[in-house]
């Protein structure tokens, strides 16, 4: 979950210095710049790696040709179906509560830096699913919106809108973490397809935040990830007040990372900070400023 949290805040800082309108250019500077390649996995310490060696800031910064973007991800990143680039979505649905297209453009763009096709879809799902929780009641429609934010024909989209089907077949959530696990459990535990589909469970069931929590982890697979994913998701869809304290209170509000040059240690102003986001995209001139 420490990966998780650099990346969420990550994603803040790059909505904070460049806008809306952020680049690959201006996400790679600000991952050298805050980012340590000990606290990367996978195709994202690949990329931060060949970053660093073969493009340093200082010479891209005088105006050199910058990289191939494209041709990175797919020499650096084979297993495209990772969920590498999902742990990444938060921030972006946090800045736009109520506009899933807005959230999963966002997403596209960060994801499509170290990410190919399903890695891509399962991040703009993602972000699109949090974007939307803060303003739909049912959450199955949740869901049915942010599949809206992905190729439809792509294997992704068949198998997360099966995954959908089957949870709104289950009668509890055992029943729905069975359906998507006895036909999918082909998949490894870091792959966006069963993942995603027990996003879909946890929300279904949850009757509040933490039950959220404990579903999402009693359901295996990559734990720490798509637990802190289902945080994102619940807390969106259940707002404040529906998390125990008992969560809270072991932290001090004190927060820790594993970045370069962040100096919040406070847990709620960090919060605070979060919840100023979605002015980006409801105020314009904020959005300028912030550029």
């Amino acid at each position: 979950m420490g990966c998780h949290i650099n990346y969420t805040i990550l994603g803040m800082l790059n909505l904070e210095q460049h806008g809306l309108a952020f680049d690959k250019d201006q996400l790679r500077r600000l991952w050298l710049t805050h980012q340590s390649t000990a606290m990367t996995w996978g195709a994202e310490r690949t990329i931060m790696v060949r970053s660093a060696i073969q493009h340093p800031v200082a010479e891209f910064a005088k105006g050199k040709d910058g990289p191939d973007y494209v041709e990175w991800t797919h020499v650096c990143n084979p297993s495209g179906e990772y969920c590498g680039a999902l742990i990444r979505a938060d921030a972006y649905g946090y800045a736009a509560p109520g506009n899933p297209a807005l959230a999963a453009e966002l997403a596209w763009r960060d994801a499509s830096f170290t990410h190919r096709r399903t890695g891509v879809y399962g991040t703009m799902f993602v972000a699109a699913a949090i974007a939307t929780a803060f303003v739909e009641r049912n959450p199955l429609r949740i869901f049915e919106t942010a599949l809206q934010f992905v190729p439809q024909r792509s294997r992704f989209f068949q198998i997360v809108a099966d995954s959908l089907a089957r949870v709104r077949q289950a009668s509890d959530w055992l029943d729905g973490y069975e359906r998507i696990h006895g036909q999918y459990r082909q998949y490894s535990h870091c792959q966006v397809y069963p993942e995603c589909g027990t996003l879909i469970n946890t929300l279904r069931f949850a009757t509040s935040i933490d039950d959220g929590f404990c579903k999402q982890v009693s359901q295996g697979n990559d734990t720490d990830s798509f637990g802190a994913t289902s945080g994102s998701i619940l807390g969106a869809y259940f707002g404040p007040g529906h998390l125990d304290p008992r969560w809270l209170a072991p932290f001090k509000d004190a927060i820790r990372t594993g970045l370069n040059f962040f100096y919040e240690g406070s847990l709620s102003a960090l919060a605070r900070r979060m919840s100023t986001l979605p002015r980006l995209s409801l105020e314009p001139d904020a959005a300028d400023a912030a550029r």
